[in-house]
């Protein structure tokens, strides 16, 4: 999967906000193409890959920590999942582990976890609060350990990716013969993406890449892996937290949070559907080292 044209990397300032998992910088983005040699579709420009790294490392989001109740549970829901694909619990390896609440489920429901994050806040937060020790880096600078992990998952990271290929193959290597690679990303063919057109909310300037399933496979087949399916991501959020991300919208938005306060029920948790979102579960076929 190579890019089949010139692309635009900028030094423009970025609040570093803008690179919060939580922010509210929606539908920020400048030119969106598609290659047309393997169809992978990516921002042009984007802000230069060295830039976006720093901005990564220095993000501190609270808000995160306030939503904890629902990522558990969405979290929960994810690693069940996994482990109906993978009934024995040996290592499990998260790319982008942000403040450690999946590694912490895993963990509690069995597994020898670890895991590597960008974010200086979010390394010291998880350890700090779950006694959770991430690498602090990279993943394409982390150290390969040929054939070490059962399972490795990175949700919604694989979108902040400048060149998604040979992370992909670096996951082969760590990976055992027969091993679980499990991830999010948005469908940018999806039925909310279509209707939404520009005003899709995963069309951020972090967002760097959006992916199709046929995008997808193609990434897997290079990379080692078989797509053994692929399913609706579907995240249990709290409604005013929902609510407070349609305020990039306009005046309703914030009309409707107001209303929710005011009602009491902001409180309140539910599932607002895949809104283009998709899990992919796919499994090590071959060593390409």
């Amino acid at each position: 999967m190579r890019f089949d044209g010139t692309v635009t990397d900028y030094d423009a300032p970025v609040e570093t906000g803008k690179f919060e998992c939580t922010n509210s910088y929606l539908m920020t983005y400048s030119r969106i193409v598609k290659c047309s040699s393997c169809g992978l579709v990516y921002n042009n420009p984007r802000i230069k890959k060295e830039a976006a790294a720093s901005l990564y490392r220095d993000v501190v989001d609270e808000k995160y920590i306030a939503e904890h109740e629902g990522r558990v549970r969405t979290f929960t829901r994810l690693l069940k999942a996994i482990e109906g694909l993978n009934e024995r619990k040996g290592r499990l390896f998260d790319i982008g582990a942000y403040t450690g609440q999946f590694l912490k489920v895993a963990e509690a429901r069995g597994w020898t976890v670890g895991g590597i994050e960008p974010s200086r806040w979010a390394c010291e937060w998880a350890l700090k609060n779950f006694g959770l020790s991430l690498t602090n880096g990279s993943f394409e600078n982390y150290p390969v350990e040929p054939d070490k992990y059962d399972v490795v998952t990175m949700w919604d990271v694989l979108e902040h990716l400048y060149d998604p290929l040979p992370v992909a193959k670096k996951i082969n290597g760590i990976l055992k013969n027969g091993g679980l690679f499990c991830f999010s990303t948005h469908n940018i063919e999806s039925l909310t993406a279509r209707a939404a057109g520009s005003k899709y909310p995963f069309l951020m300037e972090m967002h760097v890449c959006h992916y199709t399933r046929d995008t997808i496979a193609r990434l897997m087949k290079d990379s080692g892996f078989a797509v053994l399916r692929i399913t609706p991501h579907i995240r249990i959020l709290r409604l005013g937290y929902f609510l407070e991300k349609l305020t990039a919208y306009g005046k309703s938005g914030a009309c409707l949070k107001a209303a929710a306060d005011a009602a009491g029920i902001s409180r309140l948790y539910f599932t607002p559907g895949p809104l283009g979102l998709m899990n992919i579960y796919a499994v090590k076929e071959r060593d390409i080292s």
